[in-house]
């Protein structure tokens, strides 16, 4: 489909590419060409990054691309015991130990809310203590990970400073690429089997991490706030006396932390846990959750429960659109294997792959495959049984289950109907 006017731009279903790349040229150069254009505007964004670490890593550009953060921590040391020729130690083994503090201390829907986090915890308290690993001879763990933190506080500040749009969006991906490195450290060092783990480390990095944490806990009480929830390095909680003034709260417990460390006020708005962000939800339960999040943050004023009646109406009258519908996952396995488990007995079903199987080409592992759920047939009740890729999707032939989708609705009112201080059976009955 050609786009008619500028700013517009060429699509073409996934189908239909190879089909256009034989019978029409011109629309397939037109889509490859606007593909490129895209591609090269991203590049512009998020190259700049992946070159500063080619730069600072002995690793080529395509590495940096593909390799994890714990992969480039090995690399920069085994870089340093290559140019001292010195042995390499044998990876260490490491036993389960306990991990951040973490509590929920309510529940439900709050306002006026404020979030302190202390900024870079673990690799902070990793220089604070200046405790390079047991097997690290030449004793460079913490002089490394000082040089890249101060490599990241250079680019941090220039972002800040900087008046050019181009070079804020560089320089902040930069320290944005880099502070990822920086808080890998910790989690390297609790790497069973890698060549510089050291678990007796790590254990003593998040026991301090978990008696910090709690400290601040017992000051922010003491100064009268009421505490929502902790989380490794961060604290929610919610105040009257210093709503409008969070700096002078941060003052107030600023002298429990140690030297080295900073606390951190967040005032982002942020949604967490796969219940509000799982990518294989249906997208009209993204849209009712988004609309619910909003609705709190009173940013909407239709009800949440309002939009969920339209939906439920228009499902039952099949008048929403198959996409709208379609869950879309990413396979885990490739189809031939599944198919070879399934044949043996080895394997519980899954939707999504016996989707796979109905594909011609087969899609590959990693790829993604959308599907919506068919009416139950006898002996057929099960949503693997029932899944069609909605490529195969026929209003007419092969329609989708109202029943099964509105369903989804009634568990999501059941779930959150509680935050809007109702309840959830009583108010399906008065909508539906």
């Amino acid at each position: 489909m050609t786009g008619e006017g500028p700013g517009e731009r060429t699509y073409l279903p996934g189908k239909e590419i190879q089909k256009a790349f034989i019978e029409d040229r011109r629309e397939f150069l037109a889509y490859l060409g606007d593909d490129l254009r895209e591609t090269r505007g991203i590049a512009a964004i998020l190259l700049p990054t992946y070159f500063a670490q080619a730069k600072n890593f002995p690793m080529t550009l395509q590495e940096v691309f593909l390799r994890g953060t714990a992969h480039k921590v090995d690399l920069l040391l085994l870089e340093k015991y290559h140019h001292a020729r010195r042995a390499l130690p044998i990876g260490a083994r490491v036993s389960t130990f306990e991990g951040g503090y973490t509590r929920s201390f309510e529940t439900g829907v709050f306002k006026k809310i404020h979030h302190f986090d202390v900024a870079s915890l673990y690799p902070s308290l990793l220089m604070l203590m200046e405790r390079n690993p047991v097997n690290d001879s030449l004793g460079i763990f913490i002089p490394i990970l000082r040089e890249l933190r101060q490599y990241r506080l250079k680019y941090k500040e220039l972002a800040r400073s900087t008046e050019n749009d181009n070079l804020r969006i560089e320089y902040d991906a930069r320290q944005a690429s880099f502070k990822i490195l920086i808080n890998s450290f910790y989690g390297y060092l609790g790497f069973n089997g890698a060549r510089f783990a050291d678990g007796d480390l790590a254990a003593e990095v998040t026991r301090r991490g978990r008696e910090l944490l709690q400290q601040l806990i017992a000051e922010f009480e003491r100064l009268g706030c009421r505490l929502l929830e902790a989380d490794t390095d961060g604290i929610y909680l919610t105040t009257e006396e210093f709503w409008d003034n969070p700096g002078v709260l941060l003052e107030k417990v600023a002298h429990i932390l140690p030297e080295g460390l900073e606390l951190e006020h967040d005032g982002k708005i942020t949604i967490r846990g796969s219940a509000l962000r799982s990518r294989g939800m249906e997208p009209f339960l993204k849209k009712l959750t988004t609309h619910l999040i909003r609705f709190l943050l009173e940013l909407e004023s239709v009800s949440p429960f309002e939009l969920a009646s339209e939906l439920r109406s228009k499902i039952e009258t099949r008048d929403v659109g198959i996409l709208q519908l379609a869950k879309s996952e990413y396979i885990s396995k490739s189809p031939d294997n599944y198919q070879k488990l399934i044949d043996a007995g080895e394997k519980p079903r899954r939707a999504s792959l016996e989707v796979a199987l109905q594909i011609k080409p087969r899609p590959r592992q990693g790829e993604r495959v959308s599907y919506y759920i068919q009416p139950a047939e006898k002996g057929k009740k099960s949503d693997w049984q029932r899944a069609r890729s909605i490529d195969a999707y026929d209003p007419e032939h092969h329609p989708y289950d109202p029943v099964y989708y509105t369903k989804k609705i009634d568990a999501w009112i059941k779930r959150y109907g509680p935050f809007l201080g109702a309840d959830p059976e009583q108010d399906q009955k008065e909508l539906f």
